[in-house]
């Protein structure tokens, strides 16, 4: 089983969709995730994105 995914998707709208069903579908995976600005990266964390 994997312990965590890395998501560097183009579009913002898929990253957080992606992260969003990482979070609720696999709780215990840690998801890391690149943002493209800091509102970007507050939101993805609101989504469950851990780093």
């Amino acid at each position: 089983r994997a312990c965590a995914a890395a998501i560097t998707l183009d579009t913002p709208g898929a990253n957080y969709r992606t992260v969003w069903a990482l979070s609720k579908y696999f709780p215990n995976v840690k998801t890391f995730v690149r943002a493209h600005d800091v509102d970007h990266g507050l939101n993805l964390e609101k989504a469950g994105a851990t780093a």
